[in-house]
């Protein structure tokens, strides 16, 4: 009779969770997360995963007491449907146990902990960078948390010189993002730093206001020029004017700006390649840095290609 009353809950709750299942009630949304696409669960997720994981494990549970007191066929079908419900947690799990398994080949060497740096990472304190990086950081995406690692290092022990400070060290571990200060103990070392520092960060003090006013001048001119920005879509096929212009240049070579349009013609008078000091030369009068930022842009709208060898 017991067991009968628990059935019914059974039936019961489905019922209320099938209703509930086109609703938001049930999944909010789907958002992506380290682990793929996930639901963002809704009012009644937790209840319901409360009561899918309770029948599932208690019917297991039960199951399997009752094996005991079963025979012949009927203990032979107990133990498959308790067989399939491993494999089925076990299929689910999948994706995660792939991931918590070989997460480190996600991600590149110099942000793991490693073996031969393990008495230095072992003799420093680590801090869960959960005010940056609350989430795991996607493998592809340690670009951003690379670049505030090496301008911060970069900017306070070589540009301003902070006296006791070489930087930080960040480590990933599962995903998420631990990071560490480098200390300088030397006393004479910090003195050293500490009259580079005096000189560099007073500079800036003392001339505060102006520094700050060009920076509002520069920051208001960057406003203006991505403002006046034109960015052109590419028609879905070229538009006749084009064709019957007879040029032979199609829309796309517009989007070039004139200085890459002219230098791309002059390109045209080497054959099987051409080194930095060519193009200076013909191209450029002689500036081989007008040169490479060039030839950097064409490179970028797939227009040109290097080659590295040792006559380039």
């Amino acid at each position: 009779r017991r067991r009968g009353r628990v059935l019914h809950a059974a039936y019961l709750l489905a019922a209320v969770f099938i209703v509930l299942t086109p609703t938001r009630w049930l999944v909010a949304d789907v958002h992506r997360t380290v682990w793929g696409y996930a639901p963002v669960p809704g009012p009644a997720y937790v209840p319901f995963l409360a009561y899918f994981y309770g029948y599932l494990f208690g019917g297991a549970a039960m199951l399997g007491v009752a094996t005991r007191r079963l025979r012949g066929a009927l203990i032979t079908r107990a133990r498959w449907v308790v067989a399939g419900i491993l494999v089925a947690l076990a299929g689910g799990a999948a994706d995660f146990l792939r991931f918590v398994a070989g997460w480190e080949r996600l991600y590149p060497y110099y942000y793991l902990f490693s073996e031969p740096r393990r008495e230095f990472e072992e003799g420093k304190f680590w801090f869960f960078d959960g005010m940056h990086n609350p989430e795991p950081v996607y493998p592809f995406d340690t670009i951003m948390t690379e670049s505030w690692w090496v301008a911060l290092n970069q900017f306070g022990t070589r540009v301003y010189v902070i006296p006791p400070a070489l930087g930080i060290d960040q480590r990933i571990v599962n995903g998420y993002l631990y990071t560490s200060p480098n200390s300088i103990t030397d006393p004479d070392l910090i003195a050293r730093r500490a009259e580079l520092f005096k000189r560099r960060a007073g500079h800036y003090y003392e001339n505060w206001d102006e520094i700050y006013d060009n920076w509002i001048a520069k920051a208001e001119d960057c406003i203006r020029r991505l403002r006046e920005l034109e960015i052109r879509d590419l028609p879905e096929v070229e538009p006749e004017p084009v064709v019957f212009s007879h040029r032979g240049l199609t829309t796309s070579y517009d989007l070039l700006a004139t200085e890459e349009q002219e230098v791309l013609a002059r390109l045209s008078v080497f054959v099987g390649g051409f080194t930095l000091a060519a193009v200076a030369a013909v191209c450029c009068d002689g500036d081989e840095e007008r040169a490479l930022d060039l030839l950097q842009r064409l490179a970028d709208a797939c227009l040109n290609e290097s080659s590295a060898s040792s006559s380039d």
